[in-house]
């Protein structure tokens, strides 16, 4: 739990830096898979894990892969411009080999 709360703080934090905004300034953080889907937002939040991220802004979806998959079937014939549109507007962040990233997991790594 430790490794896991740690990882996402400074993966928070790290996405927040890159991005030049502030915690204070995501309006929505969704939390997909197994983990968006059973977690208690309000008792991982006392760990650090949303490094600051108003609860009332976190949303815990689930699924969202195969939600995704659902509602885009329903639009082939815009799907591809779709996804050069998401393509345009996104940025690769490879925490791996980000050393912000890992000054950030070492803060995070104490509760």
């Amino acid at each position: 739990m430790q490794l896991a709360a740690a990882a996402i703080g400074a993966g928070i934090n790290t996405l927040c830096h890159t991005a030049g905004i502030s915690v204070d300034d995501v309006d929505h953080l969704y939390l997909a898979g197994g983990l968006g889907y059973h977690i208690n937002i309000s008792k991982a939040d006392t760990s650090g894990m949303f490094s600051g991220v108003e609860t009332s802004h976190i949303h815990a979806v689930g699924n969202s892969c195969l939600l995704g998959l659902a509602t885009v079937s329903h639009r082939l014939d815009s799907l591809s411009q779709r996804i050069k549109d998401i393509q345009q507007k996104s940025h690769e962040v490879i925490l791996a080999d980000n050393n912000y990233f890992q000054e950030q997991f070492i803060r995070h790594m104490t509760y």
